[in-house]
């Protein structure tokens, strides 16, 4: 590894520690509330995977 992340290479992106800092946490609160919503939408009044009925 030490090698790798001498030169530059990808090696340092794996090499750094690093946590998810808070707007990576605000990006996938925002991530699951749409996916959330998606979901009910979904299973309650918008399904599309059901088929119409024909009046």
């Amino acid at each position: 590894g030490d090698a790798i992340t001498a030169r530059g290479g990808t090696g340092q992106f794996s090499a750094a520690e690093s946590k998810p800092r808070r707007l990576d946490w605000v990006a996938f609160a925002v991530l699951a509330v749409v996916c959330g919503t998606a979901l009910a939408l979904e299973l309650t009044v918008l399904g599309t995977s059901l088929p119409r009925r024909r009046g």
